[in-house]
């Protein structure tokens, strides 16, 4: 009994050390106090930097090479059959709308025009005398049918006439340069035979070709900037965007529009 007591007691005293040992190991620690030199380090203000920035949109950019081209070009031909009496036009001129190339000759056309200017007012005075005595049922109504159909073939063959001796003035169907002018004072003439080419340059095109990569970030209206071979520069907009791609070189076709009135710009030339 008195070994077992003295056991007990010996684990007892073995059970306290350890509990007091352990309450120093996992127990909370006491702050250490912050030095001097620390708590100014703190207290200091930091210096930053700081940039303003605002946001801006950025344009993507293609460069491509392009060739001018006119806007319209036109072959004029002739209209009525006869020989070229007068050039008017030089190659190479800036005409207006309307303004005349070559004339032609008159040859019988006056007489012509004359001519049925005369049956045109017979049948007229026929016509109108069968149509009083029709009123009157001194006349047949077939009789006035007759007459007015007359009278309505006259009034066109006078117009044809006129019509003829217009188109022996074969001029300009819209401003532009004379290009070229195969024909001179005394070529003959026949209907639909070439007269004349006649290009307008104002506005001037410039066609590119834009690969299937890039064509989704062409939209018409956007700007171009552009260089010409002479150290000159423009600037135009995207008028058409092709929607089908050339089959050999899988591009697409683009065309832009740059305004051109002194016609210092040609046809044909390179453009970047």
């Amino acid at each position: 009994m008195r070994l077992r007591g003295s056991t007990l007691a010996a684990a007892g005293i073995v059970l306290v050390c350890t509990v007091w040992v352990g309450s120093g190991l996992i127990g909370p620690h006491p702050k250490e106090s912050a030095s001097p030199s620390a708590k100014a380090a703190a207290a200091r203000p930091v210096r930053v930097g700081v940039i303003e920035s605002t946001a801006q949109p950025v344009t993507a950019r293609l460069n491509l090479t392009g060739t001018t081209r006119a806007n319209r070009s036109v072959e004029v031909r002739a209209e009525t059959r006869g020989r070229v009496a007068a050039v008017v036009a030089e190659k190479g001129a800036a005409l207006p709308k309307g303004a005349v190339i070559v004339r032609l000759a008159m040859d019988d056309r006056a007489t012509r025009l004359a001519r049925a200017e005369s049956l045109l007012a017979q049948r007229e005075i026929e016509y109108s005398a069968s149509s009083r005595l029709a009123d009157r049922d001194f006349a047949s109504r077939v009789r006035v049918a007759t007459t007015k159909a007359d009278r309505d073939a006259a009034a066109a063959e006078f117009a044809s006439a006129e019509l003829d001796i217009a188109r022996t003035s074969i001029a300009t169907p819209f401003a532009g340069v004379l290009d070229t002018r195969p024909v001179e004072v005394g070529t003959l003439l026949g209907l639909d035979d070439p007269v004349a080419t006649v290009v307008e340059l104002d506005p001037i095109k410039v066609t590119i070709q834009v690969t299937e990569a890039a064509i989704a970030k062409v939209r018409p209206g956007a700007v171009a900037e552009m260089a010409f071979p002479d150290g000159s520069t423009g600037e135009g907009v995207v008028s058409y965007v092709g929607s089908v791609a050339e089959r050999a070189t899988r591009t697409f076709p683009v065309e832009l529009e740059l305004a051109n009135p002194d016609r210092t710009i040609s046809a044909g030339m390179t453009v970047e």
